[in-house]
């Protein structure tokens, strides 16, 4: 091909992608280069796509940071509590990784000093289904540039050639002080108050299969102990804490690092160590966990497992999501660094959550539960 061909050839092609990359960058509906009106902009429904321009944009020197146990916490409450300015940038179901996704751009672009973090037992490097990994994780790269990506997709194409002004398109304005909460959401709140709300409201998504199959099929399951995990599985499992956790503590020494295990209702814990993991797993993760944070004087790992709300059903609306003045209390209790757990008592914490769980009678429950089904 001659030179003259050539230039005539990426003459043409700079012709027709600079229209392109204009129309991405104003249209912009994830503010991925610009939010100028935080308060009044509008805002995705997908969070793992959203925190990247909360990070890129706005200003705060600490965080709050899990899944949907903790999108109800108020940044402006925790702010009162500890001081600072917080931002709540908690992904519903997420788990330690995608979280550390964001907690690693978070910590390289802001001088942060506090992060309040949430853990969860697993060890697994895949991402939430409906968000897999690879389609958002080059947000929280360095690169700002290769953003443009995540628009190269039939739905946003759309949205942008069009110009759009659908909240499909541009989302919805939200309150920054805990952009994804849901607890003021009726189809959230009616179902807190006690198994009666459960009954009433049984055919909702997040409890008809949990009413109907979930806790009758686990009558008759036995609790599982398990067997001493495998050295591959307490590597696997070190190795995970360190990458999601530990290595930025280590690296980050004056941030202060506040990690919990969520405090699921004592029905959720039954259920758990019958469907999902075995108390040696889940005692093995925390007591890694609680080893590792012992070395570190900037991280401080609190147990809530075994507190007195775990056993009321009525602070919740399925079996692991409360009440949103239970994220106000768990703030408190972090601050005055209550219920905080060490190589000396971590055994005796999780010998109580066991007894606690052998003698709950899920059966009686079960019972009570199905009585109040509508006939």
């Amino acid at each position: 091909m001659s030179v003259k061909l050539l230039k005539v050839f990426f003459a043409t092609l700079l012709v027709l992608f600079t229209p392109f990359v204009i129309r991405i960058y104003t249209y912009d509906a994830y503010h991925f280069w610009s939010l100028n009106d935080p308060l009044n902009a509008r805002y995705s429904s997908n969070v793992r796509i959203q925190n990247a321009a909360f990070i890129n944009h706005l200003n705060f020197d600490s965080i709050i940071l899990g899944n949907s146990h903790m999108e109800n916490t108020s940044a402006k409450e925790a702010s009162e509590i500890f001081g600072g300015k917080f931002f709540n940038l908690s992904m519903s179901g997420s788990n330690n990784y995608e979280r550390s996704i964001v907690l690693k751009r978070a910590l390289e672009t802001h001088d942060i000093k506090r992060v309040i973090l949430l853990l969860t037992p697993s060890y697994s490097t895949q991402g939430h289904g409906s968000y897999p990994i690879e389609t958002w994780e080059i947000l929280y790269d360095s690169n700002r540039f290769n953003d443009f990506k995540y628009y190269l997709n039939t739905h946003d194409m759309v949205c942008m050639w069009t110009l759009s002004k659908k909240s499909s398109c541009l989302g919805k304005k939200k309150s920054l002080d805990r952009p994804y909460a849901w607890f003021e959401v009726p189809d959230h709140a009616s179902r807190f108050g006690g198994l009666q709300n459960w009954a009433r409201f049984y055919k909702n998504p997040q409890l008809e299969n949990l009413i109907t199959h979930e806790i009758p099929d686990a009558t008759n399951k036995a609790l599982s102990i398990g067997t001493p995990l495998s050295d591959k599985e307490m590597d696997e499992i070190s190795q995970s804490l360190d990458q999601t956790v530990f290595d930025f503590a280590r690296q980050y020494p004056d941030t202060e690092f506040l990690l919990y295990f969520n405090p699921d209702s004592i029905l959720g814990k039954a259920l758990t160590f019958r469907n999902l993991l075995s108390v040696s797993q889940y005692s093995y993760f925390v007591q890694q966990a609680v080893k590792k944070s012992d070395t570190f004087s900037n991280v401080h790992l609190f147990g809530f497992d075994n507190l007195t709300f775990t056993n009321d059903i009525s602070y919740y609306k399925d079996t692991t999501h409360y009440r949103e003045d239970i994220n106000s209390q768990l703030l408190h209790l972090m601050k005055a660094k209550k219920y905080s757990l060490s190589v000396e008592n971590v055994d005796s914490y999780l010998n109580e959550l066991w007894v606690r769980v052998e003698n709950f009678d899920l059966n009686t429950l079960n019972q009570s539960l199905q009585s109040k089904l509508p006939d």
